[in-house]
């Protein structure tokens, strides 16, 4: 179970608040997304800029930590978490070392400098380099943090189809649910590489990626994903099927197959 920038739907996304409440929630994985500052930082934050979350038109690449520190990123969920700032790469792994691995993903919005050594420097010190995957949208920057660091699992982050995606040189996949296929999966599994596919957050879709042969669920509800494994146990392969179908044919059976014992 991969937590989506912390628990995106419990907590303000890529804040202390929702790693915490990730790895409180069973999360195996927090997915965060990193960029560099204008001071060579690495902060952990999914949009080029805060207009989103703090309705502020700053550049990342343009600010500092000491700007960061003055701009709050979680009253826009809620007024409890006003005290949010967008955290450093190196807090998120403090607080999840030997609790929860960090799966980061590299944001590149073309003003990256040194963001693969950067990470790869931050990493180290922190003592997480077995706790730790990457992933990209853009598949250079896959490949330079494989160069850098080998001995990490390096994915590529895919929004649709790619052909023969399968066959690139990467550690894993990860794709959204309508590119998950049996095809990708049986692919994938031939070359030894996991598939994770984002973002499952409804009971029908979770049990129907695990009965596809996702290894991994990208997931803004990761207590409901828990629940959801849970009770699959008690699922016959034939239930399993039906749930499957179900997804894929786009009907709605999460009242009645999750509220009734059913997942």
């Amino acid at each position: 179970l991969i937590a989506h920038r912390g628990v995106a739907g419990a907590r303000p996304e890529n804040t202390m608040a929702a790693v915490e409440k990730a790895i409180e929630d069973g999360a195996d994985w927090v997915e965060i997304d990193v960029q560099e500052t204008a001071d060579g930082e690495v902060v952990v934050i999914h949009d080029s800029d805060f207009m989103k979350i703090a309705g502020v038109d700053l550049k990342v690449w343009d600010a500092t930590m000491e700007d960061i520190a003055e701009i709050d990123i979680g009253s826009w969920f809620g007024p409890d978490y006003e005290a949010e700032r967008a955290p450093t790469l190196r807090a998120v792994l403090d607080a999840a070392k030997g609790r929860a691995g960090v799966l980061i993903e590299l944001k590149y919005y073309g003003h990256d400098e040194r963001l693969e050594a950067r990470v790869a420097e931050i990493v180290a010190a922190a003592g997480m380099e077995d706790q730790v995957q990457v992933m990209s949208l853009k598949l250079p920057g896959v490949r330079k943090m494989a160069g850098l660091r080998p001995d990490w699992p390096a994915g590529l982050l895919a929004s649709a189809s790619l052909g023969r995606v399968w066959e690139l040189d990467v550690d894993f996949l990860a794709v959204n649910q309508a590119a998950a296929s049996p095809l990708l999966v049986r692919k994938l599994r031939e070359r030894g590489k996991p598939l994770y596919v984002w973002t499952v957050d409804d009971a029908l879709s979770m049990s129907a990626m695990v009965s596809l042969g996702a290894s991994g669920l990208i997931t803004n509800e990761p207590a409901l994903a828990r629940d959801v494994l849970a009770q699959r146990e008690a699922l016959s392969r034939g239930e399993r099927a039906v749930l499957l179908l179900a997804d894929r044919l786009g009907v709605d059976l999460e009242r009645k197959a999750y509220r009734d014992d059913s997942p």
